[in-house]
């Protein structure tokens, strides 16, 4: 059976870049197993070996710049115009280098979450490209123009590579809402493996006990003040990822390390309730799961009002301040996110129209 391959390039600015394309290739390769990727990313190759994507090769890449952080919560934007100077200085010389990989290859499409890299050589080694996203690097930068105006050149270049595209799909929650794409997907979140019970049942969790989820995502916290009282509630069971050396339950706290052995989606989907930050895949994964969510926002960070905005359409979310979390003052939040009963809309994950659009895609080819 010949294969159709197809590169996949993808942002490696946080993992949510990562986890919906690891379930989009997952689901187009259910509709039709003679499709493979090729990832091109410098997201780790273990995240799409865990999240199971059909991939047969990894290549680590730069495919794109995003925000140089000087630490999870602080960017650095002088840093950020220097690597995108020398990002887009070498461009059409990393493009064309690529292109012949890609003729070697044998491509018959190439799919772009928010790379300029991607778009370039799929246009010099004459394949079409799929830009996915929910945001595009030239709109975050727009905000810095003002104080950076070596940001409007870039930005002009930007624009105009990610709107040379073959085909646009727009994934919700979307941030710039003037520019029309082909397709408007759902949240698009990865499946889990193990269901609820088993789960619950690795976890020693009883099927009477509320459980809790405390998570980052993709960047772990310390949890330096986790209050004995919450560790004393056996009705409600906190599961807490951060930064621990191992797998360490305290009275009704069970603290996991950031790589502990469970796979996040099934973590969520063990859940009666989560509270964290909310990036990209956290909200596509419990939305897609109808779990109660206290989130957390960035406020330097232009996503941020779209993600507010669609968070507060939902009925089973509410904002947790920056404080209240440091300090672990959560007794409130969590009593409110136990009285929340979970959505029974039902909703059908973003992958499936998103892999049924691929396939569309590669017989138009």
């Amino acid at each position: 059976m010949q294969k159709i391959r197809i590169a996949y390039f993808i942002s490696s600015h946080g993992f949510g870049h990562a986890a919906r394309s690891s379930a989009i290739m997952a689901e187009t390769f259910r509709q039709n197993s003679r499709v493979v990727f090729d990832i091109y990313t410098q997201t780790p190759e273990w995240f799409f070996l865990e999240s199971e994507a059909p991939f047969d090769h990894w290549y680590a890449t730069e495919s794109d710049v995003g925000i140089v952080q000087i630490s999870p919560m602080e960017m650095d934007i002088p840093g950020t115009v220097q690597k995108l100077s020398e990002f887009l200085f070498s461009l059409e010389s990393e493009s064309a280098r690529i292109a012949e990989l890609f003729r070697e290859r044998g491509y018959e499409l190439v799919i772009s979450d928010i790379s300029p890299l991607g778009i370039k050589a799929a246009q010099k080694a004459g394949i079409s490209c799929i830009l996915f996203e929910n945001f595009t690097w030239d709109w975050i930068y727009e905000i810095y123009e003002k104080k950076y105006p070596e940001f409007i050149n870039i930005n002009h270049k930007l624009a105009e590579i990610y709107h040379s595209v073959d085909a646009h799909g727009r994934l919700i929650p979307f941030c710039d809402d003037t520019w029309k794409s082909d397709l408007v997907i759902s949240p698009v979140s990865r499946n889990q493996k193990i269901g609820r019970a088993e789960t619950r049942k690795r976890l020693g969790i009883r099927p009477d006990q509320t459980m809790g989820l405390i998570s980052m995502g993709g960047i772990p916290e310390d949890f330096q003040k986790v209050p004995d009282h919450f560790k004393n509630q056996y009705d409600t069971i906190l599961v807490i990822e951060g930064n621990f050396p191992d797998i360490i339950r305290s009275g009704s706290s069970i603290f996991l390390p950031h790589h502990s052995g469970f796979y996040n989606p099934d973590l969520v989907g063990a859940a009666d309730f989560f509270i964290g930050k909310a990036g990209y895949s956290t909200i596509a994964e419990l939305f897609n799961a109808n779990i109660p969510f206290g989130y957390l926002l960035r406020s330097d960070f232009r996503e941020t009002m779209p993600f507010r905005s669609f968070l507060q359409q939902q009925s089973n979310t509410f904002e947790i301040e920056w404080h209240n979390f440091k300090e672990f003052d959560l007794s409130n939040e969590i009593n409110r996110l136990v009285q929340m009963k979970n959505s029974i809309i039902p909703r059908e994950n973003g992958a499936k129209l998103a892999a049924a659009f691929i396939l569309q895609k590669l017989q138009a080819a």
